[in-house]
């Protein structure tokens, strides 16, 4: 994707912020990055090179809160250029140490639009000191964007836990995450994938910068460097 044609979908994706936001919401963010291969769920959605990503994040003090997030994508199967997310979701404080979120996305591909989908996920987060963890699940239901090749619909699961850890007298975060898919986007030939990342991230306002080991049973490992700036 020409530089060009990302800054017409950072574009949209500020866009997509609701109307009025900055005036009622409790913080409104944005952050820009490179990352140096766009992996999800362990696989690359960018052929194994560099792609740029964005997103800008509204949150109220309510508890809801609304994201668009884009990225380039790219591979010889891949009719689309780019991905674009839009999510909207409900935060919940249960406890000072539990909290409970609820969203739903939607993934757009511009240029291959019969593989837009819908899915949802809940997780629960647990706080201790500077140590948090999480487990979740994402579910998204038989659909268009769900059909193989032949015309078969299926739904797929995704669930996934993982922790983290802030060190005291730097500002590093210690992230390690495992998941485990099922259903139309596993990729695996008797279904089933397990996926898992391993890694760091540098916060240096207003940089943050990452290393990750990120990998699958299905496909090659890789270490996957990152940098962001937020506004």
């Amino acid at each position: 994707m020409t530089s060009a044609r990302f800054i017409g979908w950072a574009a949209v994706t500020l866009a997509c912020l609701p109307a009025g936001a900055a005036a009622n919401a409790s913080e409104l963010s944005a952050e820009i990055g490179l990352v140096s291969d766009y992996r999800y769920r362990g696989l690359s959605l960018s052929d194994k090179k560099p792609a740029i990503q964005g997103s800008a994040t509204f949150e109220h003090d309510s508890g809801f809160y609304a994201e668009a997030w884009s990225s380039t994508i790219g591979g010889p199967d891949v009719d689309a250029d780019a991905e674009l997310d839009l999510t909207a979701g409900y935060a919940l404080d249960i406890s000072d140490h539990l909290s409970l979120d609820m969203s739903g996305t939607y993934y757009l591909y511009p240029g291959e639009p019969g593989a837009n989908y819908v899915d949802g996920t809940i997780s629960l987060g647990l706080t201790q000191g500077r140590a948090a963890g999480r487990i979740g699940l994402s579910f998204a239901p038989k659909q268009k964007g769900t059909e193989d090749d032949g015309g078969k619909k299926s739904s797929n699961s995704y669930a996934f836990a993982g922790a983290s850890y802030e060190l005291e007298k730097l500002p590093l975060t210690l992230n390690a995450e495992l998941g485990y898919e099922q259903g139309a986007f596993d990729e695996a030939p008797d279904g089933g994938k397990w996926d898992w990342q391993v890694g760091a991230e540098l916060k240096l306002e207003p940089a943050r910068i990452g290393l990750a080991y990120v990998g699958s049973d299905i496909g090659d490992d890789a270490m996957v460097a990152s940098l962001f700036l937020e506004f």
